[in-house]
């Protein structure tokens, strides 16, 4: 019985990526899975990589992550939304970044990270793809034991990767603000590096592991196309549209184009940015998350014309995926809705209210089961 009506939610999705229609909305009620989002790296305050680098521990992990995650499917499968569960094997940018550049990685809490690599400039002929990183080699095996259990109930994401913008600024730091003016070519042929790396990453999970037939990828209750990837593109939101189309944009196509397009995050404090993301070639869907203790972007949609315009010009080049809990202010941005083609991640807390906006956008938007 799942397994059917997730069949038909990837199908309803498919058709909603297929149209160009405005006036057409996926709405995902997240707030039960909202939970999971760090499973993995919290994983990592019980085990070292080398401890979790083994089958056996890493069988129940996926076993205990799979319940869970079912678990909380089940709530959402009390409306009929358009959330496909979509499972990651995640254990924090900071493993993609040590995995990059050879570095270790740190935990703080429930954070990884690690410090830059990239001191002088001749660092970046010393980066190499190092398929042994203890990162990589856990990945691999913990997606391979991820796609073991499949039943056809979920479409996960092989791997969630810095945009090669982002990961030349994880290697380099936060001299990377300066180096724009004063070593442009310099930080090109790291972005450069960084892009080939992802695209390498994906060719080096397809030959190691095995899919199932059928199988369909996804992240953040979105499906995609297959050999999509996920990108982390959090430094546009604070450089200057100029400096996204010079040093993020033609790499981060060369990543999308090179694979089978992209997912692109970023957020709301870049949301100025959302009409030159737009006209990124390969992009397949645009998330705009909601930063801490700021308004959710659709709240900055309502009251900003200027904004709200761009913003639906965006979502009519590829779909626009918000976060937030948009109850407080639905029936404003309905009519925004109606303009565009939006994705809404609702992560509210109170089920009667997501009930709420769903029967109110099924009342308007083309799309409605």
């Amino acid at each position: 019985m799942l397994r059917r009506r997730i069949e038909e939610r990837i199908a309803r999705q498919k058709a909603f990526f297929a149209s160009r229609n405005k006036n057409e909305t996926l709405i995902l009620n997240w707030s039960n899975l909202y939970y999971l989002s760090l499973y993995f790296v919290r994983k990592l305050g019980e085990y070292t990589p080398e401890e979790l680098y083994n089958e056996s521990v890493l069988d129940g992990i996926i076993d205990d992550y799979l319940v869970k995650m079912k678990e909380h499917i089940t709530g959402t499968f009390k409306y009929e939304d358009d959330l496909v569960p979509t499972p990651d094997i995640f254990f924090d940018i900071g493993t993609v970044t040590s995995s990059m550049g050879g570095v270790p990685a740190v935990r703080a809490g429930e954070t990884i990270w690690c410090m830059p690599v990239i001191e002088s400039w001749d660092c970046i002929e010393k980066l190499r793809f190092n398929p042994d990183s203890i990162w990589i080699r856990l990945h691999i095996l913990a997606y391979q034991r991820l796609l073991d259990r499949w039943e056809g109930d979920f479409c996960p994401i092989p791997y969630l990767h810095h945009s090669p913008l982002d990961g030349a600024w994880s290697l380099r730091g936060d001299r990377m603000l300066y180096d724009f003016y004063d070593y442009p070519d310099m930080v090109k042929k790291l972005v450069d590096w960084c892009a080939e790396w992802s695209i390498r990453v994906e060719r080096h999970i397809a030959a190691n592991t095995k899919a199932p037939e059928g199988l369909s990828r996804g992240v953040w209750g979105v499906v995609l196309p297959e050999g999509a990837v996920f990108v982390n593109g959090d430094p546009i939101d604070l450089i200057s549209g100029q400096q996204h189309r010079e040093f993020d944009k033609p790499y981060t196509e060369k990543l999308f184009t090179s694979t089978g397009g992209g997912f692109y995050h970023h957020h709301a404090l870049g949301i100025r940015q959302a009409a030159n993301v737009s006209k990124t070639k390969g992009l397949y869907v645009q998330n705009i998350y909601t930063d801490p203790n700021q308004p959710v972007p659709a709240e900055i949609m309502i009251r900003d014309e200027r904004v709200r315009q761009e913003v639906i010009g965006a979502s009519m080049e590829a779909p626009i995926h918000l976060t937030g809990d948009f109850y407080p202010f639905f029936d404003e941005l309905l009519p925004i809705l109606r303009e565009g083609r939006f994705i809404l991640r609702c992560e509210g807390d109170n089920e009667s209210e997501f009930g709420e906006m769903l029967d109110k956008l099924n009342r308007v938007r083309n799309n409605r089961p």
